[in-house]
């Protein structure tokens, strides 16, 4: 029956780590399609109005961030149960992440970073929009909710790598 349990679980950590790349593929596309839409990539003439849509960029980082962190969170989790238990693989791991801490963080480098480079686009139009004189209200905009997503991406690390820290010191009783 134990058995049965930690396959289970095992499973559930294949299938979160399928979710958790499946994530940062939809981040990748949803902030492109958002990104050409607003600056007219497309070749459709826009009228201004669509440059708006890049203030939609960090909201749309910050609810993928969000959602992917709780799967990584979840897998942690896991990972942390199946070390209480005495599992080898676990303790290796985990000794790994303490002595190496860059080799196995990547997925996490590029969730974080992709949010703040994606975070910078707005900033940067914005910056173009106010330099070029073409739309002040715009440009502030587009600064400001740059900004918060930048803000927020930070926020969101900050609190991961708390939990994380909270959760290799808790005693997992089964």
């Amino acid at each position: 029956m134990e058995d049965q349990k930690t396959l289970q679980l095992r499973l559930e950590i294949i299938e979160s780590q399928k979710i958790q790349a499946d994530y940062l593929k939809w981040k990748l596309i949803s902030v492109a399609t958002l990104v050409s839409i607003s600056l007219g990539i497309s070749g459709n003439d826009t009228n201004g109005e669509a440059e708006f849509l890049l203030c939609v960029v960090p909201f749309c980082c910050a609810y993928i961030d969000t959602v992917s962190l709780h799967v990584m969170m979840r897998i942690m989790t896991i990972g942390a149960y199946f070390k209480f238990r005495g599992c080898t693989y676990e303790n290796y791991i985990d000794d790994a992440r303490k002595t190496n801490k860059g080799s196995l963080r990547l997925e996490n480098y590029a969730l974080k970073g992709s949010s703040v480079i994606f975070n910078m686009l707005p900033i940067i139009f914005g910056v173009y929009k106010i330099i070029g004189f073409h739309d002040y209200s715009l440009g502030i905009a587009l600064i400001a909710f740059g900004l918060l997503g930048i803000i927020f991406s930070c926020f969101l690390a900050k609190r991961f790598d708390s939990a994380v820290q909270n959760l290799a010191m808790k005693n997992l009783s089964p």
